[in-house]
């Protein structure tokens, strides 16, 4: 009697164990893991435009791209049209050359398409709304999207267009703890007179940083420009001794900041 129960015992243990391992994920041998696309619905569309509000100065057109987003399974064909304007404005969904109704999405793709709309002289300073829609052939996905546009009188949008602004075109730098790192900055002057622009920067503490023309080797503290032009300067980084792999914001500016970045890892010594 006494074996008998060790059995049962050591039956117990085992049957336990075993449903443990199935419960941790273990599948029989001929069960699949579904793919990527196996694990995509079958139908999934989504329309988005690039700028749902934008503000604009009297007079001025305005052009955006509206995406389409194919997150399913299958291949879709959308029409699309300008469903709503305001009076007096003229609106169109168009590609780099034609007026187009529809547009054809492969499954996994997106496609881009443009919104434009042009004011009659009539138009006021105000704000006007659009709507745009799209559909599926089979009437199965409907999709909207609103556009409102804010038209400004083009006094009141050159007064808030004054000042200067920064721009850099590679915000990102990456290398090794030892390296230089030069941004390249655009510093636009939106005034309507010459004027001499204080340049500061931020970074981490013990960095070298510095501004300096554009292919000069001298260091600069300010900068002068004349009405409505821009000059490129470019600022100089060098890492602290001490720095170690990471990423490091650099703010530099005048009116403006420009956000910029440096990624450093540490160099393999010989």
């Amino acid at each position: 009697m006494h074996h008998n129960k060790l059995i049962q015992k050591a039956l117990i243990v085992l049957m336990v164990s075993a449903g443990l391992l199935l419960s941790q994920g273990f599948r029989p041998a001929d069960a699949k893991e579904k793919t990527d696309d196996e694990k995509k619905p079958e139908r999934l569309i989504v329309m988005a435009a690039e700028y749902p509000g934008v503000v604009v100065p009297a007079e001025e057109n305005v052009s955006m791209d509206v995406t389409f987003f194919n997150k399913g399974r299958s291949d879709e064909s959308v029409d699309v049209w300008v469903a709503e304007k305001p009076k007096g404005w003229e609106a169109r969904i168009k590609t780099y050359k034609f007026t187009v109704t529809g547009v054809h999405v492969p499954s996994g793709e997106d496609k881009r398409l443009t919104f434009e709309a042009d004011p009659g002289k009539e138009i006021k300073p105000g704000k006007y709304e659009f709507l745009v829609k799209a559909q599926t052939r089979d009437g199965q996905f409907k999709m909207s999207q609103s556009i409102m546009v804010e038209v400004k009188a083009k006094d009141v949008a050159r007064k808030e267009d004054k000042g200067v602004k920064l721009n850099t075109s590679y915000p990102v730098l990456q290398g090794p703890t030892d390296a230089k790192f030069e941004f390249s900055v655009e510093v636009d002057s939106k005034l309507d007179k010459d004027a001499v622009f204080n340049l500061f920067v931020q970074g981490p503490d013990g960095w070298d940083i510095n501004f300096k023309p554009a292919y000069e080797d001298k260091y600069i503290s300010s900068l002068r420009i004349k009405a409505g032009q821009s000059e490129t300067v470019a600022v100089v980084v060098r890492p602290a001794a001490s720095a170690k792999a990471g990423e490091y914001p650099i703010n530099a500016g005048e009116s403006e900041t420009e956000q910029m970045g440096v990624g450093l890892w540490r160099p393999e010594r010989i």
